[in-house]
């Protein structure tokens, strides 16, 4: 992702955005994957709260 070259006292620093893109796209890839899982959660979370609820004698 960043690249770092020390010639002398001076260090240059480069970021290469070939790297940064399969970074994003990996971050992409697991933020779809957690809104499914939210939205699978909420189905089941509105569906269990519209179930009546048995009580305890």
């Amino acid at each position: 992702m960043v690249r770092s070259e020390k010639v002398g006292c001076v260090r240059t620093c480069r970021v290469e955005p070939e790297t940064l893109t399969a970074v994003e796209r990996w971050v992409a890839e697991r933020r779809a994957a957690w809104e499914r899982r939210f939205d699978r959660l909420d189905v089941l979370l509105v569906e269990a709260e519209s179930k009546p609820r048995k009580r305890k004698s």
